[in-house]
């Protein structure tokens, strides 16, 4: 169940890394369909979150899935993400490589001057 938690949350990575001031056509309601399918299918398999979509700026999909504790998860429930982050960070930076805004052998001390000696790639 994991392995198909992480293929969704990559895609869904991948879904939202949309470059910024980009025009960018309105999020087709084919594809909101096909997440919520996904979703709960995932719901039905055990997984409990919440899933928020944004385009141009507009939330377009916002909804929270399964229980915890018994209880249904709420939109605003907070959750202990652990790990997960990474991969949102990871997306982010190549996003940034891909635009030319940072290279991946730039010292992390020329944008945050107190971290330690080190490129982006060695973190």
């Amino acid at each position: 169940m994991w392995d198909v938690i992480r293929k969704y949350i990559f895609l869904l990575t991948a879904a939202l890394a949309v470059t910024a001031g980009t025009q960018v056509p309105p999020f087709p309601a084919e594809k909101l369909s096909a997440v919520q399918t996904r979703l709960n299918a995932l719901t039905s398999k055990g997984f409990s979150g919440i899933t928020l979509i944004q385009r141009n700026n507009a939330i377009v999909f916002n909804k929270a899935f399964g229980s915890v504790n018994g209880r249904q998860v709420q939109k605003n429930d907070l959750f202990w993400i652990a790990s997960v982050s990474k991969s949102f960070t990871a997306a982010a930076v190549m996003k940034c490589r891909e635009q030319g805004l940072i290279k991946l052998d730039d010292q992390i001390t020329r944008y945050w001057p107190d971290a330690p000696a080190i490129t982006i790639s060695e973190c």
